[in-house]
């Protein structure tokens, strides 16, 4: 009970509160533009575009994960971390994460691959959405900018 009431206190901020974080010391930070939908399982898809200091290259992200309900879009940002070659952002993320929102909110999300690499991921939900989940989605590169593997 403790959470839906903490859900629905976090979805009553406004989005003005929404601050872009600052990935200061980070390897790198991806901009993503990602939509979910669920019914106690959740499943979502989305792009984005990865910047390494001056090179851009744009990536796929899907997946989906457990106790999570509504249907929104997530533009979010991620600060990534531990980030030893660029090819080691591809691969598959866990994630422990959660949003709320009625019809504006925030989303935070902590991911990891099984390289090493993490993300911190912020961004603002825009639609009806309430998740606290655990998930796992694939991140891999697109297109022919693709960094060399």
């Amino acid at each position: 009970m403790r959470w839906l009431v903490s859900a629905i206190f976090v979805s009553a901020i406004p989005s003005l509160v929404y601050a872009q974080p600052k990935c200061t010391n980070a390897d790198g930070s991806l901009d993503l533009i990602f939509h979910e939908t669920g019914i106690v399982v959740g499943y979502g898809a989305g792009h984005g575009i990865f910047t390494d200091g001056a090179r851009q290259f744009p990536v796929e992200i899907k997946g989906g994960g457990l106790l999570t309900f509504g249907h929104a879009t997530l533009k979010a940002t991620a600060c990534v971390t531990n980030l030893g070659r660029l090819h080691d952002l591809a691969g598959t993320y866990w994630t422990i994460g959660g949003a709320a929102s009625i019809t504006n909110g925030i989303f935070t999300a902590d991911m990891e691959n099984a390289r090493g690499v993490d993300m911190h991921v912020q961004g603002q939900v825009q639609g009806p959405l309430i998740a606290g989940q655990i998930a796992r989605f694939s991140l891999r590169f697109t297109s022919d900018n693709r960094p060399e593997l």
